[in-house]
């Protein structure tokens, strides 16, 4: 099966981590995991350029939100689209109402029951 490229899955509670890779791979792309925002923010300086990224916010190290303003700096990551992961009804609410103006994700994935239909409908649609 030809992969149809790479996922970068930011998450620190590996079990979910386990949990949306299995459903990323399923949708056909490659993944890659990190555990730690540091090495997250690493992470920009290297190839490939993933195709999608999903960011958990409450991250070892560096916050999330830290990140994807470095992810959306980022000449080269500026256009990837990004979906946040986050069980903090507050955090997916702010990202929700947050201006375009400001750095902000393609979407937000409310980590719980509903989380694994709401990937599924985000690889469906770039499956397309």
């Amino acid at each position: 099966m030809v992969k149809k490229g790479l996922v970068l899955l930011i998450e620190d509670e590996e079990d979910l981590q386990n949990l949306y890779g299995m459903v990323v791979s399923r949708a056909g792309y490659e993944v890659e995991s990190i555990l730690d925002g540091k090495d997250a923010l690493e992470r920009l300086d290297r190839d490939p350029v993933p195709a999608i990224i999903l960011l958990d916010m409450h991250l070892p190290s560096v916050a999330g939100d830290k990140i994807l303003k470095a992810m959306r700096a980022n000449k080269k990551w500026t256009n990837i689209p990004i979906y946040i992961l986050t069980a903090d009804v507050q955090i997916a609410q702010k990202y929700r109402d947050i201006s375009p103006k400001a750095p902000h994700p393609d979407g937000v994935i409310e980590k719980g029951s509903n989380s694994i239909y709401q990937l599924r409908k985000i690889f469906d649609k770039f499956g397309k």
